[in-house]
């Protein structure tokens, strides 16, 4: 059983997903076909934290940028924009194999040739002047039985629309990360008992800081609303005594939790 520290990321959607993107750059991953099992699904993410007073500038930025790139059919690559509290932002983009990073500046940059230097360097600038600390990128592995899926209506990051991010820091010896992953697999199995609507995906660090994120998704905002909590589904189906007790089971071995809104910016994705 894999050992980790924990990130839950928590999402839902209402929102059309958005346009294809343009074919020009080649496609960053290739699914491998030498063995029968499924390929490790991993996520690029890069974080942006916007200076407060410069959200706008940063916003109006990337709407610009896609503007010049959908004016010439290409693509910077960048994935999905997940807006995470007042002036974060996570691109987020999947692919398969690490050996992909090797050719995926260079592929870039050809694909970006179309465009006017100017516009580049205005992108750049408008962008980066926005920043402040934490700026850093980050890789995440997929942890397939820690993941829950309704039997209906399944989604992922680029459906999702809105939710929430949820930080979680599991102390790191063996028997912390078994309670943890045992009361997360008892609770999943009482979600699918309780038919909850949303969706759990969830991925461990294998670059960056060592935590692991899960994504909760949901076809939209009402359906997050009327699905209530986790806790509230498990006491539907198994009594308020038995959620109660896969919480605590959690709650004692997370050393530390924080939890921020989170919007799936579609206007800033490709």
């Amino acid at each position: 059983m894999r050992r980790f520290p924990l990130i839950a990321l928590a999402l839902v959607s209402s929102c059309a997903k958005p346009a294809a993107t343009p074919t020009t750059l080649a496609a960053s991953s290739t699914r491998s076909t030498s063995s029968n099992d499924p390929p490790p699904d991993y996520l690029a993410v890069h974080i942006d934290t916007v200076a407060r007073e410069s959200f706008d500038q940063f916003v109006d930025a990337r709407h610009e940028w896609l503007a010049q790139l959908r004016k010439v059919g290409v693509t910077d690559g960048r994935g999905v924009f997940l807006q995470v509290g007042d002036g974060a932002f996570y691109s987020v983009r999947r692919f398969t194999r690490f050996g992909d990073f090797d050719t995926r500046g260079d592929a870039i940059e050809k694909s970006l040739e179309a465009l006017p230097k100017e516009a580049r360097e205005r992108y750049d600038r408008l962008a980066d002047t926005s920043l402040v600390f934490p700026h850093t990128s980050q890789v995440w592995s997929s942890v397939a039985d820690l993941g829950y899926a309704p039997a209906t209506g399944a989604g992922d990051e680029r459906s999702a629309c809105c939710g929430s991010l949820i930080v979680e820091d599991v102390r790191a010896d063996p028997a912390s990360s078994k309670a943890y992953s045992d009361a997360t697999t008892a609770m999943n199995a009482a979600l699918a008992e309780a038919r909850y609507p949303l969706t759990r995906t969830t991925y461990h660090t294998v670059f960056g800081a060592g935590h692991v994120f899960t994504l909760w998704l949901a076809p939209s905002k009402e359906t997050l609303d009327a699905a209530g909590s986790v806790e509230d589904a498990v006491a539907r189906v198994q009594g308020a005594g038995r959620a109660a007790e896969l919480k605590a089971a959690i709650d004692a071995v997370v050393a530390h939790r924080d939890t921020a809104a989170l919007v799936v910016r579609h206007d800033m994705t490709q």
